[in-house]
């Protein structure tokens, strides 16, 4: 939505995880966000010492809906372990975390989503990725024909010097979760 929206001039520019067909977008990075592992508080995966993607199955995860992108990354972090459908399937990330809390699987957060509501502080457990976190690219986004496109760069510039706090700095290479032909 956020896309089409930029495309058809009813946005100048948006925040959107990395990679997107930047046809007619100038695309600029801003910060890689890890991925954060929420889980009921008596899950299994839980048990780790060292929490790694090569723990994740999707056969035991929530995700959200077909078309978000944030469906795709845990897909893609889950790799070839158990079924490749998840075990549920929600629309919003809040739903997402009142369905851990209820006991229905484990999920990935993004970091600047990780938040719980505290009606769930004691239902589930937030946890960071050991070693290397999986994370996804941030960039923003918005039309090359933009009216002006020098202070859409400016607050590009502006947001990666005001990262989110635990947001990574962009590191050479491919975005997170993309493979190099």
């Amino acid at each position: 939505h956020l896309l089409d929206a930029l495309r058809e001039g009813a946005l100048d520019a948006a925040l959107l995880s990395l990679p997107i067909p930047a046809d007619t977008l100038e695309v600029i990075t801003l910060f890689d966000e890890p991925f954060r592992l929420i889980a009921p508080a008596a899950s299994p995966i839980l048990r780790h010492e060292r929490l790694s993607p090569a723990h994740l199955a999707a056969s035991e995860m929530v995700l959200l809906e077909e078309g978000h992108c944030l469906r795709g990354q845990a897909l893609a972090l889950c790799g070839r372990r158990g079924q490749p459908s998840p075990r549920l399937v929600t629309t919003s990330l809040e739903t997402l975390k009142y369905l851990v809390a209820a006991g229905e699987g484990y999920s990935l957060l993004p970091l600047t989503s990780s938040a719980i509501p505290q009606d769930l502080a004691n239902l589930v457990v937030v946890r960071a990725f050991d070693a290397r976190p999986p994370s996804r690219r941030i960039a923003l986004c918005f039309r090359r024909s933009a009216p002006d496109p020098a202070a859409l760069r400016a607050l590009a510039s502006f947001i990666r010097r005001h990262r989110p706090p635990g947001s990574l700095d962009v590191q050479p290479g491919p975005a997170p979760g993309t493979t190099t032909a």
